[in-house]
């Protein structure tokens, strides 16, 4: 079950280990908002996909500085897929209870690229 990390990133629960930390994968992608009723835009965020969370930052630079970040999934259990919205060739969305992401990549290769990765068998 994934869970939303507390301040630190990790969930009440899990045990925090130097493996979490672990940048799996990382870099520009945009965000759809607005999830807890806010209005819906689409914001550029860097993401840093880590064995166990996804985070964003507002951007490279703030995560570079050790800034904290502006969001996390912790991912527990989950699983990325194409949205099949029309138009639009390079959405995704990450499935992760309680909340899913929306996320559009720059095109179908980058796209596909996050997709493969997230859902690598033993990632989780």
């Amino acid at each position: 079950m994934a869970s939303i990390a507390t301040g630190d990133g990790h969930a009440n629960d899990e045990e925090h280990t130097l493996v979490d930390d672990v940048v799996v994968k990382a870099g520009y992608l945009q965000k759809l908002g607005g999830g807890d009723g806010g209005r819906q835009n689409w914001k550029k965020r860097f993401f840093v996909y880590k064995t166990k969370t996804l985070e964003y930052y507002e951007s490279e630079a703030d995560h570079t500085k050790g800034k904290k970040f502006k969001g996390v999934i912790v991912l527990d259990c989950y699983y990325a897929a194409k949205n099949e919205t029309k138009g639009q060739d390079s959405e995704f969305s990450v499935y992760a209870y309680p909340k899913n992401m929306t996320c559009r990549a720059s095109n179908p290769a980058q796209m596909k690229e996050w997709i493969d990765i997230l859902n690598l068998p033993g990632a989780e």
